[in-house]
């Protein structure tokens, strides 16, 4: 086993690598990104979340969705 030590600073940066990797390479990386993206975010502060991740999150119910078009 490798331990690896790095500040929130850089497993940030490392998160959005990964994301990147994965961007570019499609299906034959996703699965080994979301792997190590799960090891790494737990391990980060709650506050630390992107504005890209903040902005994704919609801040609407599901019930005011009218999906009949």
């Amino acid at each position: 086993m490798v331990k690896l030590e790095i500040t929130e600073q850089q497993a940030g940066a490392l998160v959005q690598l990964i994301d990147l990797a994965i961007k570019a390479g499609g299906l034959n990386v996703a699965e080994a990104g979301v792997f190590f993206t799960k090891l790494i975010q737990p391990q980060l502060q709650p506050t630390e979340a992107s504005e890209e991740e903040q902005a994704v999150e919609p801040d609407i119910e599901t019930s005011q969705v009218d999906l009949k078009g």
